[in-house]
């Protein structure tokens, strides 16, 4: 505390402060106009185009504020940044620390892994900015306002692309001043190109027409950049376990670093459990994330911090707006947590979510290099002339595969993948040991089975993106006081094959041909060709989803009864006797799971741009474009 008795500004060098500056806030009766629950792509887009309009903006986070040196940097660390979230016995249950880096939520068949921390899924991604086809945008599952529009969302796609600091390095590209990791200077990018090529040659181009590699677009600063205090890029591949060289460009260097600098106030280590309506506006209820056990044990909901003998580890935030932007199952968990006689939502929440088609397979022992994972601990900078060949970010390129006379559905992407280090020797033992059992590629100089030290240089992983038929489902388990709900995340059982799954198993297995010549494809879970005892370990059976990129549960439509949110996010109210189109006031969601079916490609881009276009047209004087 000041001298003043004011809570204290963040420390130097982060952007955030404290909960319990949160908690002395409040005592002081202090309150935001805008309570924004979450921090990642929609969630620091609403906290900076609301804080711009001169809204006093409060951004609640449930993980901690990172600096490069926090992150993990051995397996050795992951104890400390792991979460794990699964069903038992009926009843979801959650192992590790609550503000873990790395969130897993294990299902029935659908299984995912998301981020946690200032910047949310930011931190931890590739941070590819990729745009879906047109025709995505024309399928049915879109509203009205942006059915056969997705040409219409330029000017907003622009304007997050910028935010976002997106960067791009053709690989064609050489001159010194174009960086250590050049798509055409990695060995893995080369590897993309011959799986390009052995995919043209392979496939009838009346059926499908194949890309040559192309780079991707990414948020990794390819040079320093003063103002988001981000260092050039030294291509260490190791992107997906927090970026210790301040080079990547999360949320934190870019949205959230100008949400501040326009009058945002930040604070981590929230969790927001429930929302209810009080009087106009909006009252949260919270905890500290590292008291949430003794929360639920001391009743949880059932236990109501207003009332004597309430709930001591619970304070709540009043705001006039609450945008619910925590990720799909934070923002799922909260308004089921939520939902009452007094506050009724569509019955599609938590309903038709979208793994993204997603896939990850693996290619096995290459003669020539592949970089399965980055550099380890300690490389390029322990001693600078000992640097190895630059690995790039986790995904330097993609090949699309372009469905010829068929929907857009049927089209896949795929992309070249390297695993953070320190999941190395788990890596390792697993693609062994599956190696054993897979199909050995046709022109493999590699035996298999030998024992040898190229496993990781010389493998590399292959990440898919496509379209599923989203019948993934997350509902709270039962618990008669409330106190102890978890997520369920599951698949229906009933669901038929959904197009990705086949198409990403017979196209990525092309990459066991020459001229790549490796040993073994490893295919993954949505091509159903997993041994019975890695897929039984989460659930997954024989055919299954692991995706870094689940959609929905919250998705847009015309009205109650097709979606949860309107074109704008705001939330559809469904009491009886209420218009299907009325929403309840002041009330957002505002993050993937906004998003009605799969997109396949990376949906960062995307989410931000539908954030950014809701909040244009809810300035004063613009045309919706849609149902008011």
């Amino acid at each position: 505390m000041t001298q003043t008795g004011r809570p204290d500004p963040p420390s130097p060098g982060r952007l955030a402060e404290d909960v319990e500056d949160l908690v002395a806030r409040l005592e002081a009766r202090e309150s935001p106009d805008v309570l924004v629950i979450g921090s990642g792509y929609g969630a620091a887009v609403a906290a900076l185009r609301w804080a711009e309009k001169g809204k006093q903006v409060w951004l609640i986070e449930r993980g901690r504020e990172y600096q490069a040196a926090d992150f993990p940097e051995s397996i050795e660390d992951m104890g400390r940044h792991l979460r794990f979230e699964r069903e038992s016995k009926g009843v979801g249950t959650a192992t590790g620390y609550e503000d873990a880096l790395f969130d897993l939520r294990l299902g029935r068949r659908f299984s995912s892994l998301v981020g946690n921390g200032l910047g949310g899924g930011s931190l931890i991604n590739a941070g590819v900015m990729l745009w879906p086809p047109d025709a995505v945008f024309a399928l049915p599952e879109w509203p009205a306002a942006l059915r056969g529009k997705g040409h219409e969302l330029a000017a907003d796609r622009d304007r997050a692309w910028a935010s976002l600091g997106t960067q791009r390095v053709r690989a064609s590209e050489a001159g010194a001043d174009a960086g250590p990791w050049t798509p055409g200077r990695t060995e893995k990018f080369q590897r993309l190109q011959q799986f390009s090529a052995a995919c043209r040659t392979r496939l009838d181009p009346a059926k499908v027409a194949v890309s040559h590699a192309e780079d991707v677009p990414v948020t990794v600063a390819l040079r320093a950049d003063p103002d988001a205090h981000a260092q050039a890029c030294i291509g260490c591949g190791n992107c997906m376990s927090g970026c210790r060289h301040e080079a990547k460009l999360s949320l934190d260097r870019t949205y959230l670093r100008r949400a501040v600098a326009s009058g945002a106030r930040l604070f981590t280590r929230v969790s927001a459990l429930w929302l209810e309506r009080d009087g106009p506006g909006w009252r949260v209820h919270c905890t500290r994330t590292a008291e949430r056990g003794l929360w639920a044990a001391a009743g949880g909901r059932a236990s109501k911090p207003a009332a004597p003998g309430g709930n001591p580890y619970a304070f709540s935030i009043h705001a006039s707006q609450v945008v619910v932007a925590a990720g799909v199952f934070g923002t799922l968990e909260i308004l089921q947590r939520s939902r009452s006689d007094r506050l009724a939502f569509s019955s599609l929440l938590g309903e038709r979510i979208s793994a993204n088609g997603d896939e990850l397979a693996a290619v096995y022992r290459m003669p020539r290099p592949g970089a399965a994972v980055g550099w380890e601990a300690g490389a390029g900078t322990d001693d600078p002339g000992q640097t190895p060949p630059a690995v790039g970010p986790t995904i330097c390129g993609v090949v699309a595969f372009e469905p010829q006379g068929r929907p857009v559905t049927d089209r896949t992407i795929v992309q070249d993948g390297t695993a953070p280090a320190l999941m190395g020797l788990l890596l390792r033992e697993m693609l062994r040991t599956l190696a054993l059992t897979a199909p050995h590629g046709s022109a493999s100089q590699v035996d298999p089975a030998a024992v040898a030290d190229d496993t990781l240089t010389h493998s590399m992983f292959l990440l898919g993106m496509g379209h599923d038929e989203a019948r993934g489902r997350f509902e709270l388990s039962a618990s008669p006081e409330r106190a102890q709900e978890r997520g369920r995340l599951s698949w229906d059982e009933d669901a038929g094959v959904a197009p990705a799954g086949p198409l990403h198993g017979r196209r990525m297995a092309l990459a066991a041909s020459s001229p790549m010549k490796a040993s073994a494809f490893l295919p993954g879970f949505a091509a159903g060709a997993l041994p019975g005892w890695l897929g039984n370990m989460g659930n997954q059976g024989a055919r299954g989803w692991l995706s870094v990129h689940p959609l929905g549960g919250c998705r847009m439509g015309d009205n109650r009864d097709e979606g949860v949110v309107d074109h704008l996010c705001r939330v559809f109210r469904a009491d009886a006797g209420s218009d299907p189109h009325a929403v309840h006031e002041g009330l957002y969601v505002m993050d993937g799971s906004i998003v009605p079916r799969s997109l396949g490609v990376n949906p960062a881009l995307t989410i931000a741009t539908l954030v950014e276009r809701a909040l244009r047209l809810q300035e004063p004087g613009a045309s919706t474009g849609g149902h008011p």
